[in-house]
């Protein structure tokens, strides 16, 4: 039996919480990428886990994906821009939202991933990062 892959996308102030739970709770294979180059970099230097190149990458290696993004504009462009998560069509492609973004958008973006094979989950993470 494999081990669950996840990756995860936003490593910004809660994103960054989120992945250092699952580091420390037995991911210690946890993939990372963030829209600021740098940011995967220090953060898998200073914690451990894998840095990726682009959301596409993280996808393909991932059985869960997590994203944890400020804004419904970023969540479309890691979701449909360049090598965007939905850019390959993906049998059973499971994706967690924890962000708090706009539930209108949600819902659109739900319906578009659907169509490519995904499931989009919206499970907003309310509190401090420090409650992450």
């Amino acid at each position: 039996m494999s081990e669950l892959k996840i990756g995860i996308i936003g490593i910004g102030a809660f994103g960054s919480r989120a992945a250092m739970r699952l580091l420390w709770n037995g991911f210690p294979d946890l993939m990372v990428y963030d829209t600021h180059e740098q940011t995967p970099r220090v953060f898998t230097g200073t914690f451990g886990g894998m840095s990726l190149g682009s959301p596409a990458m993280l996808t393909q290696l991932s059985d869960i994906v997590i994203t944890a993004l400020p804004s419904a504009a970023e969540m479309r462009d890691v979701f449909f821009g360049w090598e965007g998560l939905a850019t390959q069509p993906k049998k059973d492609g499971l994706v967690m939202d924890i962000g708090v973004t706009d539930p209108l958008e949600t819902v659109v973006m739900a319906e578009e991933l659907k169509a490519r094979g995904f499931q989009l989950v919206d499970a907003p993470a309310f509190g401090t990062p420090e409650d992450a």
